[in-house]
């Protein structure tokens, strides 16, 4: 092999060891630009996190504050549905004694219509005895004198 050949063999190499070399370095700086890119990633994908974990326990502290006030509004509607039971019961006894009291006029009414029907018999009864008073009475006086104008 002559010099020339050698020349050709070792330029060819060198060649490929600096465009090798320059690939590899292209690569390092890649990988190394990546990895900066990855670590300020990480770093922006912490903050959304912390963000994240603010935004939830400040949501959840509105959601506290709102399940308390409809735990108290809740309260607030037994008290009204107690407060309505008791009505519904005393409109329950107000009823029966309500229903009890116009009973207890109804029968008054009967007793009343009975005697009435009574007091009607007693009275038809007066009545015919006075007609018979009035007949006996106007025989006695008999008949009526007739004015008689001197002429």
């Amino acid at each position: 092999m002559s010099v020339e050949v050698f020349a050709i063999i070792i330029a060819a190499a060198s060649l490929l060891v600096t465009i090798g070399g320059g690939l590899f370095a292209g690569f390092a700086w890649m990988l190394r630009r990546m990895d900066a890119r990855f670590a300020q990633m990480d770093d922006r994908f912490v903050q959304v996190d912390e963000w994240f974990v603010q935004t939830e326990a400040n949501v959840n502290a509105r959601f506290d504050r709102v399940d308390a006030r409809f735990d108290r509004v809740d309260a607030r509607f037994v008290q009204v549905d107690d407060r309505f039971n008791k009505v519904d019961e005393r409109f329950v006894q107000v009823d029966a004694s309500i229903n009890t009291r116009f009973n207890k006029v109804d029968d008054r009414f009967e007793n009343m219509g009975e005697q009435l029907q009574k007091m009607g018999t007693q009275m038809r009864g007066i009545q015919t005895e006075l007609n018979d008073v009035k007949i006996a009475v106007a025989r006695l006086e008999g008949p009526r004198p007739h004015l008689i104008l001197p002429s």
